[in-house]
């Protein structure tokens, strides 16, 4: 589902130009925000781990718990085939019964029913479910998404006011490309990025990694420098 969604996303970038006549320049007074991790996990003993063979061991320390499981988001196979036992220092682990494909997925544990986030993963993204760890099983497939070394622009995390809902306080993500903090009197393109049902305003630059995407399309040539606002 994100796979399609992120390889929607390189194809709308490659004709942005052509499918919006939008021009602008970015929010001004946004702290940038720092890109999601490419991975990094907390200790060896409550760790998740991608084995060489793409089966996935996840790991979390409940030495009181009864009962332990995962839910991948999407993935209800997935989550059925492990199966947790605990050590005798109260740390469950599972397996997963075959090699994942490659993507990016999210997670939760649940801990005798309540669901409990991964705090040894510092790759996580928001969704109107919650706070959900990620990790990354990678390939050819993952490449166009990966973090290179390439120049990079900047995601910003804007708050407004909405009046039509009251004048509550929302918030958007907005990208801003590779140069643009010098300033000038460039004109950029600017591309509207909606996360569809269940996402949050983050979800294209952390699990759609959209910033990387378009990084990668700049400098390979493919598209012009743009603005992407998401929400």
């Amino acid at each position: 589902m994100m796979r399609e969604a992120n390889r929607m996303l390189a194809a709308a970038a490659c004709s942005a130009l052509a499918l919006t006549a939008a021009h602008a320049q970015a929010p001004v007074g946004a702290p940038a925000a720092a890109p999601p991790g490419a991975g990094g996990f907390g200790g060896a003993n409550t760790r998740l781990m991608i084995l060489p063979d793409n089966r996935v061991t996840f790991s979390i320390s409940a030495p009181q718990a009864t009962a332990v499981s995962v839910s991948v988001q999407d993935e209800p196979e997935i989550s059925r085939s492990v199966t947790f036992t605990k050590n005798d220092a109260g740390v469950w682990s599972g397996t997963t019964a075959a090699p994942l494909p490659v993507r990016l997925y999210r997670y939760n544990y649940r801990v005798d029913g309540a669901v409990v986030a991964d705090q040894a993963n510092v790759d996580y993204s928001l969704s109107n479910s919650g706070l959900q760890a990620m990790f990354e099983i990678k390939g050819a497939d993952t490449a166009f998404m990966s973090f290179k070394a390439v120049p990079h622009g900047d995601v910003h995390e804007v708050f407004y006011r909405s009046a039509p809902l009251g004048g509550i306080l929302r918030q958007l993500h907005v990208y801003t490309p590779p140069g643009y903090e010098k300033g000038g009197a460039i004109k950029y393109p600017v591309l509207y990025l909606l996360h569809g049902a269940g996402g949050d305003d983050d979800s294209w630059s952390t699990i759609g990694r959209a910033n990387w995407i378009l990084d990668n399309l700049i400098a390979e040539g493919k598209v012009k420098p743009m603005i992407v606002v998401s929400w």
